[in-house]
């Protein structure tokens, strides 16, 4: 399965193409973690602004794989969020 799920400028809440799979909700509870650690420092917004694009694979507990590529970004209301496509 293909899909994608994050921020972006042209929306003002989350975007999902498949988002809601066991595997992807646990890669994506796996990264606001990351995300909530990354906001303890106080130059966060400005690492989180200039992240390149990152490839990833994930291994859920189910014993599936989630691969993609993600990006920072944002909403409408420019709260920051990462952007990623992805494939299980």
């Amino acid at each position: 399965m293909i899909g994608c799920f994050g921020k972006v400028p042209a929306s003002p809440d989350f975007v999902s193409l498949h988002g809601a799979s066991d595997d992807v909700c646990e890669f994506d509870a796996w990264l606001q973690g990351a995300l909530a650690d990354m906001q303890q420092r106080e130059d966060w917004r400005t690492l989180f602004d200039r992240l390149p694009v990152c490839y990833f694979s994930y291994r859920a507990r189910s014993g599936n794989w989630v691969v993609g590529g993600l990006i920072s970004s944002r909403d409408s209301s420019a709260r920051r969020y990462p952007f990623f496509i992805f494939q299980t």
